[in-house]
This record gives structure tokens, sequence and C-alpha cells, in this order.
């Protein structure tokens, strides 16, 4: 539990509930309409500071709904997550199942994947709802996907482009469905070593000496997917 003074902690409870809309959901901002992503921060940050979470029962339902539409993997991919910490699945999970195998199919057929701002990112969410719904029989095909994106250097990227956002989505798709990581991406590690500046920050790229938040946290993560495989 975050350890908080109790009028802290009631602030806090306060500021995050006051992001629901229209009783069930959350947004960014109580001004816009609720979404998946938002709905997943608020309840587990309500669930950190072990919070009652306000119209429990309406939220459910809610997050039930959005796993009906498995055709956005991004949203469905946060409904499942946030069920799960209500001990929630969805209630049709072969429909979810089927979505996020047609998405990764199309997914695979795609030759330019520039158009993709991080093109591992939708993998990671799709590899992990199929772990949450202990969907098995592609854990050989997603290897596959992945590694064609792996680079000269050990990085991952599109166009032999390698950085380090990618290479961690890669490295997280692949450790959530109980890959190796040692089975031959030994050079992976060098490259998230060589992203780590000075002052122990990390950059997108090698050498870059421009530390940024993201990039630090998409490092330190890679390296401890490394310790613990």
């Amino acid at each position: 539990m975050l350890v908080l003074d109790s009028h802290k902690r009631d602030k806090l409870i306060r500021w995050v509930i006051s992001n629901q809309s229209r009783e069930f959901g959350f947004s960014f901002s109580n001004l816009l309409p609720p979404l998946s992503s938002a709905t997943f921060y608020a309840i587990s940050i309500l669930k950190l500071l072990q919070a009652e979470i306000p119209n429990r029962d309406k939220n459910i339902k809610y997050l039930l709904d959005l796993s009906n539409d498995g055709s956005n993997v991004y949203s469905a991919y946060h409904s499942v997550k946030t069920l799960s910490l209500f001990d929630f699945s969805p209630q049709n999970p072969s429909n979810m199942i089927k979505s996020v195998l047609d998405y990764l199919e199309r997914w695979n057929s795609v030759q330019n994947r520039t158009q993709f701002e991080s093109p591992l990112e939708t993998v990671y969410y799709s590899a992990e709802i199929l772990r949450m719904l202990n969907y098995k029989e592609l854990s050989h095909k997603i290897p596959e996907m992945i590694l064609r994106l792996l680079n000269n250097d050990g990085g991952f990227g599109s166009d032999n482009h390698s950085e380090i956002e990618t290479t961690y989505f890669a490295l997280a798709s692949l450790n959530s469905i109980g890959y190796p990581l040692k089975n031959g991406l030994e050079k992976t590690m060098r490259f998230v070593e060589k992203c780590q500046n000075p002052n122990h920050g990390f950059a997108s790229v090698p050498n870059a000496y421009s530390t940024f938040i993201e990039d630090t946290y998409y490092g330190i993560e890679s390296e401890f997917f490394w310790r613990e495989d």
C-alpha cells in the first residue's frame, strides 16, 4: 500500500474519483468521455490506496461491454487488464481472442511498418491479452513476428533503425509468452546498455546523450526482463 498521511490519501482519492464519467468508467478529465486506459489507471490507483471503488458494478459492466469488442487492441488490453483487478474475465473470451488473432494476422501482412508509431506496442498488448485469456496456441508464431524486426545491432525497429522503445516492446512481448530471452538475444542487451548515458538515464538510441524519462523506463524494464529470464 502507498504510504500517505490520511489527509493526502483522502484528497488523492477524491481527485481520482472526480474523473469518473457519468457514474461508470473514468476519463483523463471529467469533461471527456470515459476511456478504457483512463479507467485502468484510475482503478489501479484506487486499488493501491485500498480505497472503495465507486459504482463498482457499473464499472464492471462498462468494462465487460468493452471487452465484447476486441477490434481495438489498445482498448481491449486495458479492459481485460482492469477486469482482472476485479477478478473478472470477458464474458465471451473466444470473440476477443478471434479479434486479436485477426489483428495479428493483419499486422503480420503489413510490409511498411513505419506507419506504426511503435511497431511492436500493439503486438505486446495482443500477447498480453492472449496470456490473460490463457490462449497459448499462437505462442510459437509471435516470436517469429517479433524477431523479424531484430536488427544487426541487436536492437529492434523498422527499416533497420533500432530504438529502445521498440526493443522494450519486443522483450516485453517475448517475456509475456515465456520465450527464453537469453536464447540468442545477448546482443540485444548490449544494445540496451549502449543506450545508457553517463548520468545513468537512457536515450532512444546509442550515443544520443539525451535522456528521456520514458526511454529510461524502457531501459530499466528491459534489464529487469533479462535478469528475470
